[in-house]
């Protein structure tokens, strides 16, 4: 009778023990469209039981590998100290534009969206608009 209560409490023990978890939460406020790096967050350890309780949403985590493989922003506002879900960010097309101007040449993440003989007007990956003047001939 002893053994039998013993093994159930270890069989209930085992079953409520909480593995041991490391997600990437965020250590500064991330913005929309913010690229995330390597910079922006730390990973921790989180036990299981404590994912299932306060974050039932957050399924995939983003690693590190993903972050060295791709480049990822961010789809909405990010707080500080919140868990970094794969669903949290988006992969971003690294448009890369490159012109010259005799002997400066610039290389930028965006689009071309206007170019005149005065300037050429950028449409930059964070969504700003940039409008640089080619000079005076």
């Amino acid at each position: 009778m002893k053994y039998k209560l013993l093994i159930i409490f270890i069989f209930v023990i085992n079953s409520f023990a909480a593995e041991l978890v490391f997600v990437p939460i965020s250590i500064k406020n991330i913005n929309y469209r913010e690229e995330v790096s390597t910079s922006n967050y730390k990973k921790v350890e989180y036990n299981d039981l404590n994912k299932r309780i306060y974050n039932m949403r957050c399924r995939n985590y983003l690693t590190s590998d993903d972050l060295v493989e791709n480049l990822y922003r961010a789809k909405h506002y990010i707080k500080k100290g919140k868990i970094i879900c794969k669903k949290d960010v988006y992969l971003s097309d690294a448009h890369k534009i490159k012109f010259n101007f005799g002997l400066l040449e610039i290389e930028k993440d965006g689009e071309i969206l206007n170019e005149t003989s005065k300037y050429i007007r950028i449409k930059n990956a964070d969504g700003t608009i940039e409008k640089i003047y080619k000079g005076i001939k």
